[in-house]
């Protein structure tokens, strides 16, 4: 069997903790530990409103995946 190695890369703003959060957000576990699951470079971003953006740059093409957030 094969293993696959991934490099995830966080974009955050530098001085952004967990207190300064408005709200706690919440996406579908399993499309996100799929998408995370797939080969290649990936940056995940949450906006404002709590949309998260997952970026996967496969080496043959660069895919961008939306997944509006919950409020929990």
């Amino acid at each position: 069997s094969r293993r696959r190695h991934t490099r995830f890369k966080c974009d955050w703003s530098s001085d952004v903790c967990s207190s300064d959060l408005k709200r706690a957000w919440a996406w579908p576990i399993k499309t996100v530990i799929s998408i995370l699951d797939l080969t290649g470079d990936k940056t995940f971003k949450i906006s404002d409103d709590g949309a998260a953006m997952i970026t996967v740059d496969s080496g043959l093409a660069v895919y961008n995946y939306i997944l509006p957030a919950q409020s929990k």
